[in-house]
């Protein structure tokens, strides 16, 4: 049977679109490991996969990785779960220098016409690599018609990871940074700004700026440090950001973000976002995308700001723009519900089988056969069980059956998590049940 591996990087986000695109997959017969991220240099290559889709490609450890994998004859394709960000920003920060490496990829997945131009129009990818096919984390925002009390009037989203980091304590996530092409200069400014816009924030909040009561919440990044924000403020303000996003736009009347993918998330679901605009950005860090212009309202004061909390306060705000929007089209091409079918469509009609292909440990990746390897990887298989980026086989399934319920299906799948000698892995893996 041939066999694919996904990386899953961040649950909160991608679960939901790796899960489906793992379905299509497994019903046209290919046998899916779901690999977590922070495994893949134990688990990937005993996955023994003959394509490998990649939730991005960057400068470190994810570029070298590609390229080893590619001297072994197994295929890559590339989600790029980034790409609501402005061009000088995705470039200089985001991109791997060595132009080899963009040369490897079979598939490159772009939510529009949008970004195809912009890999297009700066040499990234080539016509052969880049396919135009939506953005499947909207998919389940489209074909499942689950609905919420609207019990918060605005929801407020943080994205201020670079001060307030999560995983990394703050010297970690400067190296992080550093390491990713960012100058000291360009670091200190970006840090500089952030913290700032949370003080200015959290000090609008405690004034009762918004003078919403009860029904204002604050989601805190899922890259930031929450306990922070409840430090600050108290529970029953700050929302958990162990749940999808969209759960909680489900309940919102409105949504605040700084320039904020997740203002994406809001215009597909039809809630009206508002912009920070009137805080201080950075031209090269935080400058909005066109479609985020125009699919936010765009305050240029704190006087504007509160034109706009009236019209929440009496239930009048509306989205700026509609979903049939030619700009919906231009930057997510088709927001009807398939977009993952489309991903896997690709997979399935181009993978080529016929290359020899070779499954070693080398560079990152580690051979758990070895003792010291084996020790190692159960260090941290449990030290990522206690992280919010860990998710079960039970998640999976549950999920991809949620779905198949929605989508009236009644394909059956065997899901379980893969083993090595015995010993349980974290990746999961998916094949039909025939």
């Amino acid at each position: 049977m041939n066999r694919i591996s996904l990386i899953l990087d961040n649950p909160v986000r991608d679960l939901s679109y790796v899960s489906l695109i793992a379905m299509e997959l497994a019903e046209n017969g290919f046998e899916v490991n779901i690999v977590p991220s922070n495994m893949r240099h134990y688990e990937l290559i005993l996955s023994c996969p003959d394509y490998v889709l990649y939730p991005h490609q960057r400068e470190g450890s994810s570029a070298e990785e590609i390229l080893l994998l590619h001297d072994q004859g197994i295929e890559i394709g590339i989600m790029e779960t980034e790409q609501h960000i402005k061009e000088n920003y995705f470039i200089d920060y985001q991109m791997p220098k060595n132009l080899k490496s963009l040369r490897i990829p079979k598939h490159v997945f772009s939510w529009g016409y949008y970004f195809q131009s912009l890999m297009k129009n700066n040499n990234l990818y080539s016509d052969q690599q880049i396919k135009v096919v939506g953005n499947p984390r909207y998919d389940e925002y489209i074909f499942n018609p689950e609905t919420f009390e609207k019990s918060i009037k605005l929801l407020i989203a943080t994205s201020f990871g670079i001060a307030n980091p999560n995983y990394l304590n703050k010297k970690q996530n400067k190296k992080a940074f550093l390491n990713a092409n960012m100058s000291q200069e360009d670091y200190s400014r970006y840090f500089k700004i952030h913290k700032g816009t949370i003080e200015n924030l959290l000090n609008l909040i405690k004034e009762d700026f918004f003078e919403m009561d009860n029904g204002l919440k604050l989601r805190p990044h899922p890259y930031e440090n929450e306990k922070f924000y409840i430090k600050e403020l108290s529970n029953s303000v700050v929302v958990s950001n162990e749940e999808p996003i969209v759960n909680q736009l489900k309940q919102s009347n409105s949504f605040l973000h700084y320039h904020s993918v997740s203002s994406v998330d809001s215009a597909v679901l039809q809630i009206p976002s508002i912009n920070m605009s009137w805080l201080p950005t950075d031209y090269k860090m935080h400058d909005s995308t066109p479609f985020m212009l125009k699919t936010s309202y765009q305050p240029g004061s704190q006087e504007e700001m509160k034109e706009l909390i009236l019209l929440i306060k009496k239930s009048k705000l509306q989205p700026r723009l509609e979903i049939d929007d030619p700009i919906f089209e231009e930057y997510l091409f088709k927001t009807d519900g398939i977009a993952y079918k489309r991903v896997a469509e690709h997979i399935i009609s181009d993978i080529n089988l016929s290359l020899k292909r070779n499954f070693s440990a080398k560079g990152p990746f580690n051979n758990i056969g070895a003792t010291e390897h084996f020790l190692k990887f159960i260090y941290h298989k449990n030290k990522w069980k206690k992280t919010k980026k860990y998710f079960s086989s039970k998640d999976i399934k549950d999920y991809i059956y949620k779905c198949q319920k929605i989508l009236q299906k009644d394909f059956k799948f065997n899901i379980s998590n893969n083993e090595f000698k015995n010993i349980e892995l974290t990746s999961v893996k998916i094949v039909a049940d025939k």
